[in-house]
């Protein structure tokens, strides 16, 4: 069984891909069998990309850090920045945005 890995930095996002092996070859001789594989390639998951750009960066920390500290009803409050919507930008909140920080790639909502 043979296993090959691509390097990620080859990979378009969003694209698909197609991989055809011979699997049933006997030198010069073909022996009737193929398999076809079709990936496509996606974005990471990432729900602290606040100003959905593709990443988690300086920009989204400032937006989150503006927000920090707030809840529903207070003008600075800003929904987008309550990752688990529990109605106010709080630890629980940083602790997920510590997990997102850095990623490229992202998903858009």
């Amino acid at each position: 069984m043979d296993t090959h890995q691509l390097p990620g930095l080859i990979l378009d996002y969003k694209t698909a891909y197609f991989l055809r092996l011979n699997t049933n070859d006997w030198g010069n001789t073909w022996l009737g069998s193929m398999t076809e594989l079709m990936f496509m390639t996606i974005g990471q998951d990432c729900s602290c990309d606040i100003d959905t750009d593709g990443d988690v960066d300086g920009f989204d920390l400032s937006v989150f850090s503006a927000s920090y500290g707030f809840s529903a009803g207070d003008p600075e409050f800003n929904f987008d920045a309550d990752f688990d919507m529990d109605g106010s930008v709080d630890l629980d909140d940083i602790m997920e945005f510590r997990l997102d920080f850095g990623k490229t790639g992202c998903e858009t909502p």
